[in-house]
């Protein structure tokens, strides 16, 4: 991607129009590739000082991916796969960077588990940034940021829940299946030990204010 990037002259900065229905006016932010959010709402919440641009990100993708063959010390390589985590789930279509990968992003678009083409299974399942989440929680010996890495795993593992495509000529049959999603989606399986290993942190509380799953999960009989 580099190579094929440096040949542009011109780059596109990573930005975004907010509109603020307050004050009625647009801003726009640039967009920070590497910001960790629990709602996907909470996106644009911490833009980056300087823009980047598709190479710009690629190449500090790079460079992450690059420390992780030098780095020796636990601690530092969990926030570096932790770095990359949130790069990689942010070019989702979840993320704020989804249009470093898509050149649209359609509300109504989910994971269905069916791709027409072969990056629309990271771009909706976001395989390798529960992946390296869960490596970052692994490395790590700080409580709060074990928290936070294996709740965001957590928060991937959900997107992977594949929702049906619609199916008008089966409709009930779409319905049922549409239910089991709904159930699955709202009750993570990752979530029991979320709760068991972190309920004493701060982060767990943080995380149980903001996500009606995990609310809805601890309190269901």
């Amino acid at each position: 991607a580099i190579v094929w990037l440096q040949k542009i002259k011109n780059q596109s900065p990573l930005t975004e129009a907010l509109y603020n229905q307050k004050t009625y006016k647009i801003t726009r932010i640039n967009i920070n590739p590497f910001h960790d959010y629990i709602n996907d709402n909470e996106r644009y919440k911490k833009p980056s000082p300087t823009a980047y641009s598709k190479l710009s990100f690629a190449q500090k993708m790079q460079r992450l991916q690059q420390e992780l063959d030098t780095l020796q010390q636990p601690e530092a390589k969990a926030k570096v796969y932790y770095q990359l985590a949130s790069g990689h789930y942010n070019m989702s279509y979840y993320g704020n960077s989804w249009n470093l990968v898509a050149y649209q992003r359609p509300s109504s678009s989910w994971n269905t588990g069916e791709y027409n083409n072969s990056w629309e299974k990271e771009y909706f399942g976001v395989y390798t940034a529960k992946d390296y989440y869960l490596k970052a929680y692994a490395l790590s010996s700080n409580k709060e940021f074990k928290a936070a890495a294996y709740f965001l795993a957590a928060k991937c593992a959900q997107r992977q829940i594949a929702r049906p495509s619609e199916d008008w000529a089966q409709y009930e049959l779409w319905e049922k299946k549409m239910a089991n999603f709904q159930r699955a989606f709202h009750h993570n399986n990752m979530f029991a030990n979320f709760k068991k290993e972190f309920s004493t942190t701060k982060f767990y509380q943080l995380a149980y204010s903001r996500c009606s799953y995990l609310r809805d999960f601890v309190w269901r009989k």
